[in-house]
């Protein structure tokens, strides 16, 4: 299942920027299937999560901006980050992204230029 970070419940909506901060969850089969749209029930608080989004079973996520705690998080509970590069994907073309593998996929190595230390933006607690 792939989670999609959005600024509304409704379908195909526009992307969130702060993937932590995020008003809702759209979740998407691998096959790229809309499954159901989520309230974040925890904002900024990393832990909970990527808790959250493992006990839908979310096995990767998409992002503009994410921090290195909440990463970590979505790691501890094997959630795979991709990273997006252009704020106008389509949802679509975004799915199609990560199943093509053609994001770029946040791994150890990356951590410093694809996300930013301790929270997206000064004052954010993803703890």
């Amino acid at each position: 299942m792939i989670a999609v970070p959005v600024d509304s419940a409704e379908v195909n909506e526009r992307i969130s920027v702060y993937f932590g901060e995020a008003a809702y969850f759209s979740l998407y089969s691998t096959r790229g299937s809309f499954v159901q749209t989520l309230v974040n029930q925890e904002p900024g608080s990393g832990q909970r999560l990527s808790r959250f989004l493992a006990e839908q079973r979310v096995n990767q996520v998409v992002f503009q901006q994410m921090g290195d705690k909440l990463f970590g998080w979505l790691q501890r509970e094997g959630i795979e980050a991709f990273a997006l590069t252009s704020t106008s994907l389509s949802i679509d073309r975004v799915l199609r992204s990560v199943r093509e593998r053609t994001l770029k996929r946040v791994t150890d190595a990356s951590v410093g230029s694809l996300l930013h230390p301790a929270g997206p933006r000064k004052g954010s607690n993803c703890d």
